[in-house]
């Protein structure tokens, strides 16, 4: 259920790459699936793989790693993910009836019984009857695909300072709401922008992590992939010979990235508001 090659990772990766319509989680699952051993260490027992079905382990690592880039990371998929996140939050905030229920978790039966009758259209449908116009805007703008654009999008170590780095990584709630702030004073200075209201401009400060360096349960730690080759030893995975799991790992990044409704320019418009304010973009997050 939880591990470096769990059921969740093989059932998801097929999945979403299925739903997505993309080539990039495809691995050989029944490979995989027959060449799981248990590998025993006294009383110990961990999942392994035989050295037969190993590239198919790895095919598996790869398929994380191209899903990352080409699908969970793309530039639209984080804008609406921020979008939604905003548009819940502000429904939180105006404590509208079931939402703050549903995202306070509580261990009772009645609790389940009452988070398995939602999903994403009731969601939906509880933000459009009872948010303010601000929360309702943002499904509206979801439902319509008038998404938010980025203005602006640096590598957390761009900013070289390390007290600055480690400031802007640390950033409260309060401190990011100040930003967006005064991030919406700069933008609403620019030609062809409108007054921007704050609650239209999201500072998302993004950590991107390679598979190899997620969270316990999501990540796949290579290292613990234990494979047994054909002479009965026991090796990790990246020791195998040929293998490129070693070259499928990288550090982990941050991105600091802001995200705003400049509707109606386009795209040579937009680079060019991003040139103007990224300066004093820039300029807001290391003073903050």
């Amino acid at each position: 259920v939880n591990g470096p090659f769990d059921a969740d990772k093989l059932d998801y990766l097929l999945r979403d790459s299925h739903c997505a319509g993309v080539k990039y989680g495809i691995f050989d699952l029944e490979r995989i699936v027959n060449t799981v051993v248990c590998i025993s260490d006294g009383q110990d027992s961990y999942m392994g793989v035989d050295e037969d079905g190993f590239w198919a382990v790895e095919q598996l690592v790869l398929a994380k790693r191209y899903m990352n880039l080409q699908v969970y990371r793309h530039r639209i998929r984080l804008i609406t993910d921020a979008m939604l996140v905003r548009a819940i939050e502000i429904a939180m905030e105006d404590n509208v009836s079931g939402v703050n229920e549903f995202y306070h978790f509580s261990d009772t039966k009645e609790f389940v019984q009452q988070f398995l009758k939602w999903d994403d259209e009731s969601l939906v449908r509880a933000i459009l009857a009872g948010s303010s116009s601000t929360s309702k805007e943002y499904i509206e703008r979801l439902r319509s695909r008038r998404l938010l654009k980025e203005v602006y999008s640096k590598n957390i170590k761009d900013f070289i300072d390390a007290l600055v780095i480690n400031k802007i990584s640390m950033f409260s709630l309060s401190k990011l709401r100040e930003a967006e702030q005064k991030i919406a004073v700069v933008l609403s200075r620019q030609p062809g922008i409108q007054t921007l209201e704050p609650s239209f401009v999201v500072v998302d400060i993004l950590n991107i992590d390679n598979p190899t360096f997620r969270p316990p349960g999501v990540e796949i730690r290579v290292n613990d992939i234990l494979v047994r080759q054909r002479d009965g030893t026991i090796v990790q995975a990246p020791s195998v010979q040929g293998s490129m799991m070693g070259a499928a790992t990288e550090e982990k990044e941050v991105f600091v990235n802001v995200y705003a409704a400049v509707d109606g320019m386009e795209k040579e418009e937009r680079e060019r508001v991003r040139r103007e304010v990224e300066g004093e973009i820039t300029e807001i997050f290391v003073k903050i």
